[in-house]
């Protein structure tokens, strides 16, 4: 009897989390990647990576650059973060205003 309530405990709690988070998925993604190119990536050096086209062999890859140059930016290498793709700063201002517009979007619901 004790196991069923603790079962059924658990799973209210995983229910209500995951409709919690399920609402602030993007809000979610964007801080977490922008926290872990800041804090964890170092541009200098070659990272493991789950770009398919670095596993097929091709260096020349779009998205690791952008990811790099935002990584050169939190270092405060503006030179370097432009070298490496020229829309570096400009994503990474787009991606704060989305943070921010997401985190204010629960204060001002239109209500219809």
């Amino acid at each position: 009897m004790k196991k069923e309530k603790r079962l059924e405990k658990r799973l209210l709690l995983f229910a209500f989390l995951t409709l919690h988070l399920k609402k602030h998925l993007e809000l979610i993604a964007w801080i977490s990647g922008l926290i872990y190119l800041a804090a964890f990536v170092n541009p200098n050096i070659v990272n493991f990576s789950f770009c398919v086209f670095k596993m097929l062999g091709i260096d020349a890859c779009w998205g690791c650059g952008l990811g790099r140059s935002v990584a050169y930016l939190f270092d405060g290498n503006f030179i370097d973060s432009f070298k490496t793709h020229p829309l570096g700063i400009f994503a990474t201002f787009i991606l704060f205003y989305r943070i921010f517009e997401l985190s204010l979007q629960p204060y001002f619901k239109s209500s219809k």
